[in-house]
């Protein structure tokens, strides 16, 4: 019998580890909702990872219908969302609004073999307060599916990464890049997303040591790219480095780019319309 309707609300939670976690083992967990929870000083704050190791025999769980809403995170890792380590298990369906972040970099991704399906970030708010990575050092467009700085205290060289997914909605998120030490180089990396969505990105204003590359977007082989209402912060270098073209263009509709030195850049096509640059 899959693990299903359950709801959970109401909670204050800490934990040295995961604030909470999904997805242990084999089997089915669906439509599950979690709202109204602050998560405090946590390692990691919401952990749903259908393959967590090698040493797991069978294909993990199947997630799907996920929905988290009204919610505090502070911790290290806000978000870790994967399918694991090779597993084969289906994710899909998985849903975030009105959530504050506050910490780290938060990871959602399948792999090539095994990509996520319809994942939602509406009205979230992220407070980038980790360090970033030491001077010299570079944001990885070839990490690998799990990702080692999904783990302990990863620098935040990223706010948020969301990799091999189909169908990703990302609708009024907004980042704040507290002061710290360290390289942080992008708010939002998207890797080999297939159909992505983002409306009304607010990129607040990036600290002023960083790096020649950064940028507020990075799209890398992404295809059917849509940016429609965004706002680039004050101090922007570049609102969005795009790398590796899609079948199609990517699409700037109606942004407001006006306080970015360069509003875009890469070997990607791009169609613009109605920007203000």
């Amino acid at each position: 019998m899959p693990c299903a309707d359950v709801t959970v609300s109401n909670c204050v939670l800490h934990s040295p580890c995961q604030g909470i976690r999904i997805g242990v083992g084999s089997g089915v967990i669906q439509r599950c909702v979690f709202e109204n929870i602050v998560i405090r000083q946590s390692l990691c704050g919401i952990s749903i990872v259908s393959h967590y190791s090698e040493r797991l025999s069978g294909p993990g769980t199947t997630m799907r219908d996920i929905r988290f809403a009204n919610m505090i995170i502070e911790a290290d890792q806000p978000l870790h969302v994967s399918t694991g380590v090779a597993g084969t298990a289906a994710m899909q369906d998985i849903h975030f609004s009105g959530i504050d972040i506050i910490g780290g970099p938060s990871f959602l991704g399948g792999s090539v073999t095994n990509p996520m399906r319809r994942v939602v970030l509406h009205d979230v708010n992220v407070r980038l307060t980790n360090p970033g990575l030491p001077d010299g050092q570079v944001f990885d467009d070839d990490f690998p599916a799990y990702p080692p700085w999904t783990f302990h205290r990863a620098a935040a060289s990223a706010g948020v990464c969301v990799s091999d997914i189909a169908d990703v909605s990302i609708e009024h998120l907004r980042l704040h890049w507290d002061e710290a030490s360290g390289v942080r180089q992008y708010g939002l990396v998207a890797r080999r997303i297939k159909r992505l969505s983002l409306v009304n990105v607010n990129g607040g204003t990036p600290p002023a040591d960083a790096d020649i590359d950064q940028a507020v977007v990075r799209c890398i082989e992404c295809d059917n790219v849509s940016m429609r209402g965004c706002v680039a912060g004050p101090d922007t270098r570049r609102f969005a480095a795009l790398r590796g073209a899609g079948r199609q263009p990517v699409r700037m509709v109606g942004n407001d780019l006006t306080a970015a030195r360069e509003p875009w850049a890469g070997d990607t096509e791009v169609m613009d319309a109605g920007n203000l640059t």
